[in-house]
C-alpha cells in the first residue's frame, strides 16, 4: 500500500490512511444509527397520531411527508383519507409495471433485459438451513437457526442479528452496504445482491445451502 501511495505522489503513509479509514467507517455507521433512531421516533409519533384518528400503519404508509409538514393540528383528515386512497390505487397500478433493477436513462423503462446478478459473498463459510423470509414492518418471525431472506440490505434489519441466524441473503445491496459490514463483523455467511429474479426463485424454497467459499446458493427443498 505504501508503495502505491508513493508511486502516485501522495504525501500520506499507509498507517495514516488505515487510521483515517477506520475512523471514517466507524463515524459513518454511528451517523446512520443516530439518523435511524431519529426517523424511528418520528414514525412512532406518526403512528400514535394515526391510532387516535383511525389510521393504521398500512394506511399511513400511503401518505406523503407533505401531508404532515404543517403539523398534526392543521391536517385536513378528510382530505388525508382521500389522498391515502388515491395513492394506494396508484401504487397497485405501478405494481403491474416491470422495471429494471437499474435505470440509467428514460428508455430503460420501455424495454430491458433481466440480468442474472453476481452477488457478493461474505465470509468463506458454508451453511444449510431452513428459510425465513423477513418483510419490512413485519413482526419478528421465528428466524432462529434460519437462512434469512431480506429484499433490501439496510439498517432497518439490524434486529436479525439479535438472533442466532445461520446466514442471510439479500436481493439488493453491494460490497460496502450496511448488511455486508454486519456480516463481516459477526462472521455470518451472507450473499448480498442476488438480484430480483434469483431472489424470487429463492423465496419458493424451504431449505437452502449457502456456500460462500464456493460462491454457491443451492435449493435443497
Amino acid at each position: 500500500m505504501q508503495q502505491a501511495f508513493d508511486q502516485c505522489g501522495l504525501n500520506v503513509s499507509a498507517e495514516q490512511f488505515l487510521q483515517f479509514a477506520q475512523a471514517a467507517i466507524a463515524s459513518r455507521e454511528k451517523l446512520k444509527y443516530l439518523y435511524a433512531a431519529f426517523v424511528s421516533d418520528v414514525l412512532r409519533s406518526l403512528c400514535d397520531w394515526g391510532e387516535v384518528h383511525g389510521l393504521d400503519r398500512d394506511q399511513l404508509s400511503f401518505a406523503q411527508i407533505t401531508d404532515f409538514t404543517r403539523g398534526y393540528a392543521d391536517i385536513d383528515r378528510k382530505r388525508l383519507h382521500q389522498a391515502i386512497a388515491h395513492n394506494r390505487s396508484r401504487w397497485y397500478e405501478t405494481q403491474l409495471v416491470r422495471t429494471p433493477s437499474i435505470i440509467c436513462q428514460p428508455q430503460d423503462l420501455f424495454g430491458h433485459r433481466v440480468h442474472w446478478c453476481n452477488p457478493n459473498f461474505i465470509t468463506r463459510s458454508a451453511t444449510h438451513a431452513r428459510v425465513a423470509h423477513v418483510l419490512p414492518g413485519q413482526l419478528a418471525p421465528d428466524i432462529e437457526g434460519c437462512i434469512v431472506l431480506i429484499e433490501n440490505a439496510d439498517p432497518g434489519f439490524d434486529w436479525i442479528f439479535t438472533h442466532r441466524i445461520a446466514g442471510f441473503i439479500t436481493a439488493y445491496g453491494g460490497e460496502n452496504s450496511h448488511m455486508s459490514i454486519r456480516a463481516r463483523e459477526f462472521a455470518i455467511p451472507a450473499a448480498i445482491g442476488v438480484g430480483d429474479t434469483r431472489f424470487k426463485t429463492l423465496l419458493a424454497a424451504t431449505s437452502l445451502l449457502l456456500d460462500c467459499a464456493e460462491r454457491r446458493i443451492q435449493v435443497l427443498a
